[in-house]
């Protein structure tokens, strides 16, 4: 609450997109943080960084991100984390995920696949059941 107008949140839905487009602007002006055209035609979020405004893409954020959870996993993790796979909206376009493939390469992770966030939900559930016992071979399961 104290520096909302440098707090960015969101960033996955403006990654990918033209910024010229209705929908984005419409979600746009839902944000309190300030946005511009870059030059390729994307988003570009405004921020206050040592005493300067700077322009930063949506796709650069994404990859800090990337970068800071990846550290994370690195201390629980003791041997490293070299693959992958990022849950993307089932809705997004081809130039979307592209632009998550891209914020991979920034922070230097190697993106083994894109997949769908409900195929990432289902198979979470299902490694979880498994993982608890809960399937039996010879006992059928609904719900």
């Amino acid at each position: 609450r104290t520096n909302i107008t440098n707090t960015i949140s969101g960033m996955k839905r403006l990654c990918g997109r033209n910024y010229d487009e209705p929908d984005v602007q419409t979600e746009l002006a839902r944000y309190p943080f300030r946005t511009v055209r870059a030059p390729h035609g994307g988003v570009a979020i405004t921020i206050n960084y040592a005493g300067a405004e700077v322009n930063i893409l949506a796709e650069h954020f994404l990859s800090m991100v990337l970068v800071y959870m990846h550290e994370v996993a690195c201390t629980v993790n003791d041997q490293g984390i070299s693959e992958v796979v990022l849950a993307v909206p089932s809705h997004y376009t081809d130039l979307q995920r592209r632009s998550y493939l891209r914020a991979c390469e920034a922070a230097r992770l190697n993106c083994v696949k894109l997949v769908n966030e409900p195929a990432a939900v289902a198979l979470e559930y299902g490694y979880y059941k498994a993982a608890k016992g809960l399937f039996h071979e010879s006992k059928p399961i609904n719900g």
